[in-house]
């Protein structure tokens, strides 16, 4: 059966990358020339397939539908059949014989199972390489003591065993593209150490095959590969084999390149699933690598795996332990500060020096400006916290911040590495590189272009290999894997030490709560005890002017003194009531509309409105999921007060907005909370004053001014505002009035 090429007419229309990407390289329906191959199914031992030139190496040229057994003479058949016996093949090729098949013909009979299949692969016998020759090598990759100086190695002993002309030890980055860091090489060829190739040149399909199958022969591009023979349902899966024949892109790169033959060997962490890294061995002639050789280097590529594997937990380790010398610094002076804030800024210079090459600072809309980041202003903080906000609980790294996140005006760096805290709201920690000039050495442009042959349009290998610079001018340094794990330990540490602030603080709270809750049970006693000889002062006054007519004016004016004080004791004792019963009052959250709250309000201030001729308009309210009593409470003292400060007839202004819409809001408010106003004309309140207009029983003016009053008004709105989960604040100037906004954050939906 025909199975479809990169390139073939069977393929998609759409001609890219991804089109190469998506090639069957595992199912090519043929092998190379080197080998035959025989498949069979697995219960039934029959032969489904076999590859065309199966006669030049068994007697039986067409043996499809016969015994697997029949195919092979003794005493190859007594081999295959103990092995097949034993089990264990599955995905695990395995060199069962080595003998003569037939006169003249001594072949290598590897087997292995896959999808219900067998696969037996002959090849010709080729000498053996000693063990002696991979034990020195292990040991000489063993003194490596870097990752360069293991390559360097590792590059020198494979060409030692196979014999290529040029073997290039190379190394994955991250997006698929990948450079030579080793290389030992025929001395009049060029050298390609350090240049780069895209992840084009070996595609995400063939990095998942390398896994599964660490070695990959070509002997000799120039031969034409043999198909096989037999119809089956599925294309047989040639993922384990040795011999499978080439995609004819790779065959066509490869003769761009002047390369007749290659091996390549996989590179593989232990415990991992994918490639690190690739020996990958050139030869400008064919050149057959048997059995024996390719086991040699399978051997020598798994030891070094462990070595690599070795020194690169060696380099992790060291970074690691310096970066936590610098973290458990930082974690102690964080935690010995009661301000997160005081404490990075006394742990900066630890900071600054965790990652090299950059610029630190804090990213926060309550943090102090001298903590922001050099070059960074705070608006451009806001914009930079705003396009951060989706990625909150995570470490963010870029070198190229404009792609990554979002283009930023007032960023002068391209290369960011932010880390999130949970507490404060919305505060990250930065580190900021600058833009880097830099070349990148490619083998040959690193583009695949598009033509059009016989076979319709399909990607062209690039023809040249020469140097190909590209010039990289927008880029930072990248963010090493080591500090992306450092800055996730610190984000782990920030953690902690919010925990840990988060417990002394609930501390504090349960604390304050009881001491709350105490202070709440006097204030309702006293406020009852302190009515009894209240009530008793007010009667023996009554008593006095009524028994005593013939007073003079001085005692009138005493006991007048004496009534305006008991009515002034009511009003502060019936503030302390009220503010009492806010902090103990069951929360019952219902639907509201506050256009129906604002109306009841005003009704009941009807005739105060009436006397003082005051205009009071309101604006559209929302409807929300609120507490009625509250808000009731909010309103009337607002309002009160808009109608008592004022001078001439009051204007009272009563409409809704968001928190973001207001430059005032507190930190702790939310940008998209729902906010109320109340805003009037009045005399105003100076800026020295704000900040104690919500004391308990504290008044800006004398009672002879703006009528008499308890200065509970103010403490009991922030009582009900608090008590709803939402935060109360003003503007003020004296002369233009006063702007009391209270926040409403939702309820659920009772």
């Amino acid at each position: 059966m025909s199975v479809p090429e990169c390139g073939d007419r069977n393929m998609p229309d759409a001609v890219d990358l991804d089109t190469c990407a998506r090639e069957p390289i595992h199912i090519p329906g043929a092998v190379q020339s080197f080998a035959a191959m025989v498949v069979a199914d697995r219960a039934s031992r029959r032969i489904v397939q076999h590859s065309a030139n199966l006669a030049d190496w068994l007697a039986d040229e067409s043996p499809l539908g016969r015994s697997l057994g029949e195919a092979f003479p003794e005493p190859a058949r007594a081999a295959l059949e103990r092995a097949l016996d034993a089990g264990g093949l599955v995905d695990q090729p395995r060199l069962v014989f080595s003998g003569e098949l037939k006169p003249g013909v001594t072949a290598d009979v590897t087997v292995h199972e896959h999808q219900g299949r067998l696969l037996v692969e002959l090849e010709a016998s080729h000498g053996v390489i000693g063990l002696p020759t991979i034990n020195d090598a292990l040991r000489v990759l063993g003194d490596a003591n870097d990752i360069e100086g293991f390559g360097e190695r590792l590059a020198q002993w494979v060409r030692t065993v196979t014999g290529h002309d040029r073997v290039m030890v190379y190394r994955f980055a991250d997006d698929g593209s990948g450079w030579v860091f080793a290389e030992s090489k025929r001395d009049d060829l060029e050298p390609f150490f350090g240049l780069h190739y895209p992840a084009s040149d070996i595609p995400a399909q063939a990095r998942r095959l390398f896994v599964l199958n660490r070695t990959r022969l070509l002997a000799d591009r120039a031969a034409p590969p043999v198909p096989m023979r037999g119809e089956v349902a599925e294309p047989t899966d040639m993922s384990h084999t040795f011999s499978r024949a080439v995609s004819p892109i790779h065959l066509e790169y490869l003769a761009n390149m002047g390369v007749r033959a290659t091996l390549s060997l996989a590179l593989v962490r232990p415990g991992e699933d994918r490639l690190w890294g690739l020996v990958a061995c050139h030869h400008y002639a064919p050149l057959m690598v048997g059995a024996s050789g390719r086991a040699a280097c399978e051997t020598l590529t798994l030891g070094a795996s462990f070595v690599l594997d070795g020194l690169l937990r060696r380099e992790r380790m060291a970074a690691d332990e310096e970066a936590a010398e610098h973290l458990s610094e930082v974690s102690r002076t964080l935690a010995s500060h009661d301000d997160f804030f005081d404490g990075v800024a006394a742990s900066q210079a630890e900071l600054a020096q965790l990652f090299d090459g950059s610029t630190f600072g804090v990213c926060s809309p309550t943090a102090p400006d001298a903590l922001l980041p050099a070059g960074i202003a705070p608006t451009t903080r806001d914009a930079l916290l705003a396009a951060l906000a989706p990625r909150m609980g995570e470490v963010f790294a870029s070198d190229h911040l404009a792609e990554d996140l979002a283009p930023i005006e007032g960023v002068p760096h391209a290369g960011l590495l932010a880390v999130p805290c949970t507490y404060p709201k919305n505060t990250w920690l930065m580190w900021f590189r600058s833009a880097q000039h830099r070349e990148v050495h490619w083998s040959g442009d690193p583009t695949k272009t598009v033509t059009v042959g016989p076979l319709g349009d399909r990607l062209t290998p690039r023809k040249s290999f020469e140097l190909w610079v590209e010039e990289v001018e927008d880029r930072a340094l990248p963010w090493h894997p080591a500090d992306q794990r450092t800055a996730e330990r610190l984000r782990v540490a920030l953690a902690d030490v919010v925990y840990r602030e988060r417990e002394r603080l609930a501390a504090i709270g349960a604390d304050l709560e009881t001491r709350t809750k105490d202070l709440e049970s006097f204030s309702t006693m006293a406020s009852h005890d302190l009515r009894e000889p209240l009530r008793a002062i007010s009667n023996y006054a009554l008593f006095l002017r009524e028994d005593n007519e013939g007073l003079d004016e001085a005692s009138v004016r005493h006991l007048d003194r004496i009534e305006k004080l008991i009515a002034r004791m009511y009003t502060l004792i019936d503030g302390m009531l009220v503010l009492s019963r806010l902090g103990r009052a069951r929360l019952r959250p219902v639907e509201l509309d506050l256009n129906q709250v604002v109306a009841q309000t005003l009704s009941d201030l009807a005739e105060r409105i009436a006397a003082t001729k005051a205009t009071i308009e309101v604006d559209e309210l929302p409807s929300i999921v609120g507490w009625d009593t509250g808000l009731v409470t909010v309103f009337t003292n607002l309002v009160s007060n808009a109608l008592k400060y004022s001078e001439g007839a009051p204007h009272v202004s009563i409409g809704a907005t968001t928190a973001g819409q207001v430059p005032s809001r507190p930190a702790a408010v939310d940008p998209d909370d729902r906010v109320i106003f109340v805003r009037d004309r009045g005399i105003g309140i100076g800026p020295e004053s704000i900040g104690s207009v919500f004391r308990m029983f504290h008044r800006l003016h004398p009672n002879d001014r703006y009528g008499e009053g308890s200065g509970a008004g103010l403490p009991i709105v922030r009582r009900a505002v608090e008590r709803m989960g939402g935060e109360v604040w003003l503007e003020s100037a004296p002369g233009e009035g006063s702007t009391f906004y209270f926040s409403l954050p939702e309820f659920p939906t009772p």
